[in-house]
C-alpha cells in the first residue's frame, strides 16, 4: 500500500531542522513533485498492514519447510480463487509432508469444485492411508464421508 506525503518543501520555508533536499530527488533518491512551494514524496509506508497472504508468502520465502505455513498459503489462495497457486501449495505441502492431513481434505475438495472427480477419489484414499497411519480417527472419519461423497457425485 503506498500513501502520498506532502512535506513542507524546506527550501522555500526555511525549515532548518530538517535537512535541505535537492528540490528535485529526496534525501534517499526519491522523485520529488514540487507543487505550490511544497514536495510531495510518494513512499511506501512501513506500518501499512499486509494482506495474510503476503505475510505468509514472506514468512515461507524464509521458512520454506513449514507446512502450516504451506497449508495458511494454499488456504487464503483458494479463498481469493486463485485456484492454480492453491493447488501448486497444495502439492508441495502433500510431496513434503505426507502427514498433514488437513491438506489431503482440502486439496481434495479444491479438485472437486474443479470437476476433477477421480484425482479427488484418489487424494481422499491417500488421506484415507495417512490417516490410518497417523492413529487420527477423526481425520480418517471426515477423509472417509469426503471419499464416499466424491464417489456418489460421481455416479
Amino acid at each position: 500500500m503506498r500513501r502520498l506525503r506532502d512535506t513542507v518543501c524546506p527550501e522555500r520555508r526555511g525549515f532548518s531542522r530538517i535537512p535541505k533536499p535537492d528540490c528535485s530527488r529526496g534525501e534517499s533518491g526519491r522523485e520529488l513533485t514540487v507543487h505550490s512551494h511544497r514536495c510531495a514524496i510518494l513512499e511506501s509506508v512501513t506500518d501499512a498492514p499486509k494482506s495474510r497472504r503476503a505475510m505468509l508468502e514472506e514468512f515461507l520465502a524464509a521458512n520454506p519447510d513449514d507446512a502450516f505455513a504451506r497449508y495458511g498459503l494454499a488456504m487464503e489462495c483458494v479463498n481469493a480463487g486463485d485456484d492454480a497457486a492453491a493447488e501448486d501449495h497444495f502439492r508441495r505441502l502433500l510431496s513434503s509432508h505426507p502427514e498433514y492431513l488437513y491438506g489431503y481434505f482440502h486439496y481434495g475438495q479444491l479438485l472437486l469444485r474443479g470437476s476433477r472427480g477421480s484425482e479427488a477419489q484418489e487424494l481422499f484414499r491417500q488421506g484415507v492411508a495417512a490417516a490410518k497411519k497417523a492413529g487420527e480417527a477423526h481425520a480418517l472419519s471426515e477423509l472417509e464421508a469426503a471419499l464416499e461423497d466424491a464417489v456418489a457425485s460421481q455416479q
